[in-house]
């Protein structure tokens, strides 16, 4: 992350939060609804950034997207497998969304009245299915739960770390436990 809010971050023993604003967001006025985008994988970690994402939409009369990326463990289908071969791959597909992981940020945003939209994406890495669903989803805010990595400087892990670098939206990295 940037030295200086590594630095900043230092200075904290407890829960922290960076955030970085973008396009729209920078200016301060917005006053149009969030359209926020948040990976969950069932830990404790995205639980919380899951509950700062429906706080924040529900603030903003906004909606949420819960994203789970289920690993690939099982072989494409044929079809997949031969227009690898012509590279042609399609390396996102979208599976049904009625996962455990989703279905308990789904009951969570809707005990809140906030709308909300459970997706599942097999991926081979995390970084690229969130760019390509920020994107799909004109999403405005992404928000995630991380654990701060051991060491100087401040690390949140690679995933963070591309989207800090390549995503067009506003972020928010939520640290709620200790590192």
């Amino acid at each position: 992350l940037h030295r200086v809010i590594a630095q900043s971050a230092a200075g904290f023993s407890g829960p922290f939060a960076v955030v970085l604003a973008r396009r729209e967001h920078r200016s301060g006025r917005l006053r149009t609804p969030l359209r926020i985008l948040v990976p969950v994988s069932g830990t404790s970690v995205s639980r919380r950034g899951a509950e700062l994402a429906v706080a924040l939409a529900r603030g903003s009369r906004g909606s949420v997207t819960a994203l789970h990326i289920a690993g690939r463990n099982t072989r494409p289908p044929l079809r997949r497998r031969l227009g690898a071969l012509f590279g042609r791959q399609q390396e996102v597909y979208e599976e049904p969304s009625n996962n455990p992981i989703t279905d308990e940020i789904v009951q969570l945003a809707r005990a809140y009245s906030v709308n909300v939209r459970s997706v599942v994406r097999s991926h081979r890495d995390a970084q690229t299915a969130i760019l390509r669903e920020i994107g799909a989803g004109r999403h405005d805010m992404f928000v995630m739960g991380v654990s701060p990595r051991p060491g100087d400087p401040l690390n949140f892990g690679d995933v963070a770390s591309v989207l800090l670098e390549r995503a067009q939206c506003s972020l928010v990295f939520l640290a709620a436990e200790p590192s």
